[in-house]
């Protein structure tokens, strides 16, 4: 009997900055990446009337994502040069955060061009300088098409 394993380890997930276009993009890791999370939520709508049996109901409008992680302040690290010019210069990145390789079938991503709008430095006493940053969606088009965040299965 074989056995396979039902989870994703944290270490095996990777995050990813394309350097291509949307169209066609080149998919370069962020390996100077640790503790990332995605946020994922909806607004809330009220959706109460009278014939609700006087009940609050609510409904789902917008969904907000929201990436965060740190990087070890590497000034030497090609991805932390990118995104410390990124967050600088105000400009969108399309990033995308994977279950593991990017091109592996099976694998599951999100995909979002974004824009940093953290990027917090950190001297701990007994550690080394540490970027608290934060990612979030923005609003981009390529060949005058708006490019949206999407979630993908690699088949």
């Amino acid at each position: 009997m074989t056995l396979t394993q039902t989870h994703v380890m944290g270490k095996d997930a990777k995050l990813y900055r394309n350097t291509g276009t949307n169209a066609s993009p080149t998919w370069n890791p962020i390996d100077n990446c640790r503790d990332l999370s995605l946020g994922d939520s909806m607004t809330e709508v009220d959706v109460s009337a009278r014939d609700g049996g006087g009940f609050n109901l609510t409904d789902v409008a917008l969904q907000a994502l929201e990436l965060s992680f740190q990087m070890v302040g590497d000034y030497s690290d090609a991805d932390f040069i990118a995104l410390i010019t990124a967050y600088y210069a105000r400009t969108a990145i399309i990033f995308a955060t994977a279950s593991g390789a990017i091109a592996t079938a099976g694998t599951q991503y999100v995909k979002l061009p974004a824009k940093i709008t953290k990027f917090e430095k950190g001297e701990e006493l007994d550690g080394v300088t540490m970027f608290d940053i934060t990612i979030k969606p923005t609003r981009v088009s390529e060949s005058g098409a708006i490019v949206l965040p999407s979630y993908t299965t690699v088949s």
